[in-house]
């Protein structure tokens, strides 16, 4: 091998940890670290990341391929990224390949069709094995066909080996090319040639039209911005324009348009009057900009009480930021619920915003990172995968509710938002801003300690007072009336004496459906989901029952399943059925509902809640989705329904959850001048997180929750890692787990505790049986390095998979 080859090494998804070296072939530039390539693998080709460059040493009895095709120069994920991208498959147990593909969504497709060769020729069934005669039999019908058009035809995965088989033959031949998933948007378009005949006749137009295309005669004109300019229709201009094509006097063209997120589109933005700062607000931002003005890495803890100007203390801290010629990255927990704020954001900073987040399509996705490469934007917000973007000369990350487990990503990598926040400004040598009323106790931990600072915001500015809480204890109605709808007395007199005073009512109740379960009365039956170990949920407006782990639905029955009883009852309430029930002894009033149902048709949310905060709705009820983030003017009233629903769930966090979730809801009351009211219904109005939340007081629930979590070795007192083994067979998920708890016993008896195996809270899901480790460390490195090597020596079965959860936000 010639010491001038030039040889990388490149990270695959779906390919373990190992990196594999390729050759850059002459007629190919060496790619930088970062970039994606189209690399042979086996029999296939396969995208991957450049990662580092290669080594001749490490070639002695390697046979080295070629790279095919290096597919971008530049990916973005060069620098502090790639270093970042490293962080996250150490810390998390995650091949560095799979890292990639989630910092870098989308890209190239690998696209095979299969074309017969010969169409006349004649098959012999009985000289060719079953499946390559499924595969001509087919093809005879077609000649062409895709390769996952055959697959779907014959109901088979695994058609490569029949399919290279008869390519040996010459029956076939596989053409394969690479497609972009999406492409750049393109509009027809026009630009001046140079032409010197005349626009011909006698029309006005034309000249009129020759004077826009020569004025800026590299500039390509739509047909729409012509008639703009021209002040005509479309439909006079477009024949006058095809007339000076014709006379060679201009010439058609393709415009690359971006395509921009609905939600950012120009003339729906109010930035208001830039309110005067209170005392609390103007040090959290003395703090922050010491922070950006000693450009190096840092974090400030924002503890501000709802509605006390948090959100304005991030504008003014990236307006710091944009003035010291740096760009800054906005996180939020869920972008979808969020306009308001957008439009904010927009109308502060102008056009120079991107957005990314799940929600958007692949196109729109596609072309807020292509303005980001290309430097056309100063502010990025996005939710939890943004943390990723690849902004540059990046100068300030806002991390809005840090405490929202909404920032766990809950499938591989399993990273944190917030956390890997923190790493990327010291990566980036950037100040880290994390934000909430009710922050972690892990992040509230580590300022009290020093690690971060601490700016608090204890009151509301403006003369807006923090809203009254009132619980209200169910436990004496229902005893008067044990078929009592879901409002409570209080909650209804409340209610109409807001809404009679011309305000509005946000109600949460954080389920969402008709009923939680159906049951039949007659032999106890309950309707549960064939495929997870949970009741399945009755949506009645769509006349389904639905798990909402697994999405498996069915028809609701008139009859048992077990017994044919006729008397099956719905058992619960869910914000379905809160609506029908707030419709009919509120006729007159306009009810808005909020939860996953509503918010999976794209757009709806934002409906939803441009309509409430326009006022033309009285009553917003929803799930957790209405809870945060939200400033409306007019809303004075927020009840929460059973609001002890989540303090008994199997998991160390229910409390903190319960205690974040009703003070943030309450937040939403008398963001104004008006006084707000807060009324909480409960049937345990005694328990200390309850209590605490409606005091609005952050302080004393952190001294208690983090006297129980050191006493029981819970973070932040000590870190967790949760691996849980399924399979589709309970025996083999439950023998491994036992040989995978065995194995972590021995190796880390000095410094962790392993706990289990025992089933999970959720037993079956999707099929899969699953069983749980759990292991408690004070010692998190040492622990991973064991992981690893643990997690090395398995032999897994076919169908036994081990999923790996560092930091775990949930235990169900």
């Amino acid at each position: 091998m010639s010491s001038t080859e030039h040889l990388v090494r490149v990270a695959l998804p779906r390919s373990g940890d190992q990196l594999y070296t390729y050759r850059v072939p002459d007629e190919l530039a060496p790619p930088e670290p970062g970039s994606r390539v189209l690399v042979p693998f086996g029999r296939n080709r396969r995208v991957g990341w450049v990662v580092e460059k290669g080594s001749h040493d490490d070639l002695r009895d390697v046979q080295v391929r070629d790279l095919t095709l290096v597919l971008d120069a530049s990916s973005g994920l060069s620098g502090p990224l790639l270093e970042l991208a490293r962080f996250v498959s150490d810390y998390y147990l995650c091949p560095l390949g799979d890292v990639l593909k989630s910092m870098q969504p989308g890209g190239p497709r690998e696209t095979v069709h299969v074309l017969l060769e010969d169409e006349g020729r004649e098959v012999d069934p009985a000289g060719l094995p079953k499946g390559q005669a499924a595969v001509l039999e087919v093809l005879h019908a077609a000649p062409r066909q895709s390769l996952e058009g055959l697959r779907r035809r014959l109901g088979r995965r695994d058609l490569m080996s029949s399919l290279r088989a008869l390519q040996v033959s010459g029956w076939l031949r596989l053409d394969e090319s690479l497609q972009e998933s999406t492409r750049a948007k393109t509009r027809l378009a026009f630009v001046a040639t140079d032409g010197d005949a005349e626009p011909g006749g006698r029309s006005p137009l034309r000249a009129s039209l020759l004077g826009l295309l020569r004025e800026e005669p590299r500039r390509p004109w739509t047909v729409a911005e012509l008639a703009t300019h021209a002040r005509k229709s479309e439909g006079s201009v477009r024949p006058a324009v095809q007339a000076l094509e014709k006379l060679g006097l201009c010439e058609r063209t393709e415009r690359e348009e971006r395509r921009r997120p609905g939600i950012l589109a120009p003339g729906e933005d109010q930035a208001g009057p830039k309110l005067e700062l209170s005392s609390e607000q103007a040090d959290a931002v003395a703090q922050a900009e010491a922070l950006i003005a000693a450009d190096d890495f840092g974090v400030l803890l924002i503890e501000g009480v709802t509605g006390a100007g948090k959100t304005e203390v991030y504008l003014r801290a990236i307006e710091t930021t944009l003035r010291a010629g740096r760009r800054a990255l906005y996180l939020v927990p869920e972008i979808a619920i969020t306009p308001l704020l957008l439009r904010r954001l927009r109308a502060r900073f102008g056009e120079r915003t991107a957005i990314l987040h799940s929600g958007l399509s692949p196109g729109e996705r596609r072309d807020e990172r292509e303005r980001l490469l290309q430097g056309e934007v100063d502010l990025v917000v996005g939710a939890r995968s943004a943390v990723f973007a690849p902004v540059p000369e990046l100068g300030l990350i806002v991390v809005d509710e840090e405490h929202e487990s909404s920032y766990k990503q809950d499938s591989q990598p399993r990273y944190h938002g917030r956390d890997i926040a923190i790493m990327r400004g010291r990566f980036e040598s950037a100040p880290v801003l994390l934000g909430s009323a009710t922050p972690s106790l892990e992040s509230y931990r580590h300022a009290l300690e020093g690690r971060y600072g601490l700016a608090r915001m204890t009151s509301r500015p403006a003369g807006s007072q923090t809203a009254t809480v009132e619980i209200v204890d169910l436990r004496a109605e229902l005893r008067e009336d044990p078929l009592k709808g879901p409002i409570s007395k209080r909650l209804r007199e409340a209610m109409d004496e807001t809404l009679a005073a011309g305000r509005q009512v946000m109600i949460l109740l954080n389920r969402r459906g008709w009923a939680d379960f159906c049951i039949c009365r007659e032999c106890g039956e309950v309707e549960q989901c064939e495929h997870c170990a949970v009741s399945l949920t009755v949506h009645l407006r769509s006349g389904m029952l639905r798990c909402h782990y697994c999405d498996a639905h069915r028809s609701i029955p008139e009859k048992c399943r077990s017994c044919a009883g006729e008397f099956i009852q719905h058992v619960g309430e869910g914000t379905e059925q809160l609506e029908a029930a707030l419709k009919a002894q509120l006729p007159d009033v306009v009810i808005a509902r909020l939860d996953r149902d509503v918010a999976r048709r794209r757009g709806a949310a934002e409906k939803v809640l441009a309509e409430f905060e326009a006022g033309r709705s009285q009553v917003l009820l929803g799930t957790q989705m209405i809870a945060k983030g939200h400033d409306f003017a007019g809303v004075t009233l927020v009840g929460v329904l059973q609001a002890d629903r989540s303090l008994w769930l199997p998991d160390f966090r229910a409390a903190e959850r319960t205690f974040q979730l009703l003070t943030q809801v309450a937040g939403r009351a008398g963001r104004r001048q008006e006084p707000g009211r807060v009324v909480v219904q409960s049937l345990t109005p005694d328990h200390p997180a309850l209590k605490l939340a409606a005091a609005q007081d952050y302080g004393p629930f952190y001294e208690a929750e983090a006297l129980g979590r050191e006493r029981l070795g819970y973070p932040p007192f000590a870190h967790l890692v949760a691996l849980l083994v399924s399979s589709e067979i309970p025996e083999k998920a439950s023998d491994h787990a036992r040989e995978l708890a065995s194995r972590l016993r021995h190796r880390v008896l000095e410094h962790a505790r392993v706990l289990g195996p025992a089933p999970a809270p959720l037993p079956k899901l999707r099929d899969r049986h699953r069983f749980q480790v759990l292991v408690k460390t004070s010692r998190r490195l040492a622990l991973q390095a064991h992981l690893r090597e643990v997690m090395g020596e398995l032999r897994l079965p076919t169908g036994v998979q081990v999923d790996v959860d560092v930091d775990p936000q949930s235990l169900l």
